[in-house]
C-alpha cells in the first residue's frame, strides 16, 4: 500500500503536548514499518492552523492524490489533518474520487457506518474542546480581573512595575510621570512638554532620546494616574470578589480590562494636578498655523534627514510668506536636524509641477503596468496574514493561562509576549497594506488611461490627489530636490530657501 505521511503543528505549545513535527513523523514511520506500507512522501506543515486548508503541505498532498497512485494519507491524530469537521468530510470525499483513503492513528472504528459515525463524533469533540479551552481562558481572565489582579498584556504603564499580580509605583520612573503632569497642568501643549523633556535629557519609556506627543497624551489620559478615594473605587468594583480588600484610608488608581476596573496602588501625583493636565489636554481652540493656504505638496515633502516637512507661514512688513520646514528642526532644534531648512513653498510646488509635466506619458504607462502586475492576486497573502493573527491569539491565550497558573515566570512570559506582539504587528501591517490593493489597482488603471499631461493642467486639488496615486515623495536638501514615485526618480535644480514669494 502506497501512503503519504502527513504532520502539522501550529502553536508553540503543541510540542509540549506531544505534537512536535519530529514526534509525529516518527510515530507515523513506526506505524508504516509495522504495517509494511510503501511511503511515497513525508509532508509537514510547520506553523499553519488546522482551521483552514490553505496550507502548502496540504496543497502538495492533494496534488499528489489527484495525480494518482496514492492508497492512503495518514496523520497521527485527526485534528492534525483539520480541526473543522466540514474539512474532514471535504478531504475524504475528494480523496475517495481518486481511490485514496484518509486516516489517522487515533481513528475510532473502521469503514463501517458505525465507524464513520464515531469519527464524526470524534471531530465534533475535538472542535468542542478547542472552543471550551478558548471560553475557559476568556472566563479565567475575567475572573482574574474581578479579583483585582492584573491581566498581563505585556505593557506596564510608565512609572509602575508588575509585582504580585498588581502594579506598584516605581522610582525613579514615576518621577518622570510626575514631571509630565506638572508641565501639562501648567498649560504647556504636548509639543512643548516634549521639547522640555528632550532638552532636559529625560529618556523615553523605551530608552530613546526623543519623546512623542502621542505618548505624552496617552500618559496624561491613563486612569492609573488619577487617584481615587476608597468610596469611588468601591462603586466601580465588586468588593466581595477582590482578593485584596480595599483600605479605606488609601487612594487607588484604576486599570481597565474589558469593562472591569482593577484597583492598583496610587501613583502619588496629586489629583488636582492630574485633572488640570487633562483639562489642558482637551483644549482645541488653537489658531491655525498655516493661514488656510492650500498646500499642494502637503504630506509629500521630506527633509534630507528623513523627517516630513511641515507647512509654516511667516509674516513680515504686512505680507505673508509660505514655507515647508523640517519637522525635526521645528520640534527638537538643531540637535535633531542641523540644516533647519525653510523652503519657499510656491517655488517648490512650481518646480515639482514642471518636472512632472516633462515626464514621458509612455514611460509612465510602462511603470504603472509593472505596478499593476506586481499588485495582482494578493488573496493568498491575505489569508496567510489572517491565519498568523489567529495563531497569535491562540498562543497568547495559552501563554496567559500558563502564567496565571504559575507554570511560567515573569521573564519567560515577557519574552513570549513580546515575540507574539511582533508577529501580530507584522501580520496586521501586511494585512492593512494588502486590503487596499484592489482599490489601488483600479486607481493605477485609471492613471494608465489618463496621461499625466491632462491632470497636471487641472486644479491644485486634483494635482494633489494625483500626487498621492503617483506615490510622490519630494526630498529637499541645500543643493537640490529629488522627486520619486511610480515614474522613477528625478533631480531638479536647487529651490530658493527663504524668499519673498507671497503666500
Amino acid at each position: 500500500m502506497k501512503v503519504i505521511l502527513y504532520a502539522r503543528v501550529s502553536t508553540m505549545g503543541q510540542a509540549e503536548r506531544g505534537y512536535s513535527l519530529r514526534q509525529q513523523v516518527e510515530a507515523l514511520q513506526e506505524h508504516a514499518a509495522k504495517e509494511g506500507y510503501d511511503v511515497l512522501a513525508e509532508i509537514a506543515d510547520d506553523g499553519y492552523s488546522g482551521t483552514t486548508l490553505e496550507r502548502p503541505g496540504m496543497d502538495r498532498v492533494r496534488e499528489m492524490v489527484e495525480t494518482g497512485g496514492v492508497d492512503l494519507v495518514i496523520a497521527q491524530d485527526r485534528d492534525r489533518i483539520a480541526r473543522e469537521p466540514a474539512f474532514h468530510y471535504l478531504l475524504e470525499t475528494e480523496f475517495k474520487k481518486y481511490g485514496t483513503k484518509l486516516a489517522a492513528l487515533n481513528d475510532w472504528g473502521g469503514d463501517t457506518p458505525e465507524g464513520q459515525l464515531l469519527r464524526g463524533i470524534q471531530d465534533q469533540i475535538a472542535k468542542y474542546e478547542r472552543l471550551l479551552i478558548a471560553e475557559r481562558t476568556r472566563r479565567g481572565k475575567l475572573r482574574r480581573a474581578k479579583e483585582g489582579k492584573i491581566v498581563p498584556t505585556g505593557v506596564v504603564p510608565l512609572g509602575f512595575e508588575y509585582v504580585d499580580d498588581t502594579y506598584v509605583a516605581h522610582e525613579p520612573s514615576v518621577g518622570t510621570v510626575r514631571r509630565i503632569f506638572e508641565l501639562a497642568a501648567a498649560g504647556n501643549s504636548m509639543y512643548r512638554v516634549r521639547q522640555i523633556l528632550n532638552k532636559e535629557g529625560v529618556g523615553t519609556p523605551r530608552g530613546g532620546k526623543f519623546w512623542s506627543p502621542n505618548t505624552l497624551r496617552l500618559v496624561v489620559g491613563h486612569d492609573i494616574y488619577l487617584p481615587r478615594e476608597h468610596d469611588e473605587v468601591a462603586e466601580l468594583v465588586d468588593v466581595r470578589k477582590l482578593a485584596r480588600p480595599l483600605d479605606p484610608d488609601k487612594r487607588y488608581g484604576v486599570v481597565w480590562y474589558s469593562h472591569i476596573a482593577i484597583p492598583v496602588a496610587e501613583s502619588g501625583i496629586p489629583r488636582e494636578t492630574v485633572e488640570a493636565a487633562r483639562s489642558n489636554l482637551k483644549r482645541v481652540n488653537r489658531a491655525p498655523r498655516a493661514d488656510n493656504r492650500f498646500w499642494e505638496l502637503h504630506g509629500h515633502v521630506f527633509c534630507s534627514c528623513g523627517a516630513m516637512m511641515l507647512a509654516r507661514v511667516a509674516h513680515a512688513r504686512g505680507k505673508s510668506y509660505a514655507y515647508y520646514v523640517c519637522s525635526h528642526h521645528v520640534r527638537d532644534g538643531k540637535e535633531r536636524c542641523p540644516d533647519g531648512k525653510w523652503i519657499n513653498a510656491a517655488n517648490l510646488e512650481h518646480e515639482v509641477y514642471h518636472a512632472l509635466n516633462n515626464i514621458s506619458p509612455q514611460d509612465l504607462e510602462t511603470q504603472i503596468q509593472r505596478l499593476i502586475d506586481k499588485e495582482r492576486a494578493p488573496e493568498q497573502t491575505i489569508r496567510t496574514a489572517h491565519e498568523v493573527i489567529e495563531n497569535v491569539a491562540t498562543e497568547r491565550d495559552r501563554l496567559v493561562r500558563l502564567y496565571t497558573t504559575g507554570k511560567i515566570d515573569d521573564a519567560r512570559y515577557d519574552a513570549h509576549a513580546a515575540e507574539l506582539q511582533q508577529r501580530e504587528d507584522a501580520a496586521r501591517g501586511e494585512l492593512e497594506r494588502l486590503q487596499n490593493t484592489g482599490g489601488r489597482i483600479e486607481r493605477l488603471r485609471l492613471m494608465k488611461r489618463n496621461p499625466i499631461l491632462r491632470v497636471m493642467g487641472q486644479t491644485k486639488e486634483m494635482r494633489r490627489d494625483y500626487y498621492k496615486d503617483l506615490e510622490l515623495r519630494v526630498t529637499a536638501d541645500r543643493k537640490s530636490v529629488v522627486i520619486r514615485g511610480v515614474f522613477g526618480s528625478q533631480r531638479v535644480p536647487s529651490i530658493q530657501m527663504k524668499g519673498t514669494t507671497k503666500a
